[in-house]
């Protein structure tokens, strides 16, 4: 599958890689409900599932045994005129632990 981005649009792919560092725990991972990306004026863009079905190595969501790491790609519709885009993973929803990344 193809996923093309409409007029004025781009995707911005991120390649993630999310470890289980706990010993003796399973932990769950899901980036539509973890990630987000941030524009230079604050804007938000969540995931794109179009754009992450057309992925060949698209992240998928599930659990994480202790010690393993999980990698793959995920899609954001951007505008095409965007700058400073940061990565969002919020891997404590509860915690409110937030790690911020710039995107290349």
């Amino acid at each position: 599958m193809v996923a093309e981005a409409p007029s004025g649009k781009q995707y911005a792919v991120v390649d993630i890689t999310v470890e289980n560092v706990l010993s003796d725990k399973t932990q769950s991972v899901s980036t539509l409900t973890e990630t987000i990306v941030l524009d230079q004026d604050g804007y938000n863009y969540n995931l794109d599932f179009e754009g992450l079905t057309a992925l060949d190595k698209s992240f998928k969501d599930g659990e994480i045994l202790p010690g393993m790491e999980k990698r793959g790609e995920i899609a954001f519709l951007v505008p095409s005129d965007v700058t400073n885009l940061k990565f969002i993973y919020k891997f404590d929803l509860f915690m409110g632990t937030t790690v911020v990344f710039d995107i290349k």
